[in-house]
């Protein structure tokens, strides 16, 4: 089964991703903040390595934006894929995201539907 990591401070749109992802068949590991998740990656057995990230940006201390920058240079998660998804959905933020390595911009929130179908098509790449 693929792991999906989701990192974002909001508690409801955590739980409801999780949900409609475990329900297509993917497993997940939640993160209630930036740097939850980048000290998980610290650690991390190299047999949890995530197939996708969906990641917020807003987020109270460390932005989805500085994660962004701080991962590529870790060698072990160099290669997964990077889905933002936030509700700041200015030209300026998708740029940014694009620019610092994210395949791609989603805005909160989601079509259910096209979330799911962005998801797929990162399993053949």
């Amino acid at each position: 089964m693929k792991t999906i990591f989701i990192v974002d401070d909001q508690m409801y749109i955590r739980k409801m991703l999780q949900m409609v992802l475990q329900e297509n068949g993917y497993s997940t590991r939640e993160f209630a903040s930036g740097s939850e998740f980048l000290a998980y990656l610290q650690t991390m057995p190299d047999d949890d390595k995530p197939f996708l990230i969906l990641l917020d940006i807003m987020m109270p201390e460390i932005s989805g934006f500085e994660i962004l920058e701080k991962i590529k240079d870790i060698e072990q998660i160099a290669d997964v894929p990077i889905l933002v998804i936030s509700a700041r959905n200015q030209k300026e933020d998708v740029l940014q995201a694009l620019k610092l390595g994210a395949k791609d911009f989603i805005v909160k929130p989601p079509n259910i539907d096209s979330l799911i179908k962005k998801i797929k098509s990162y399993e053949h790449d």
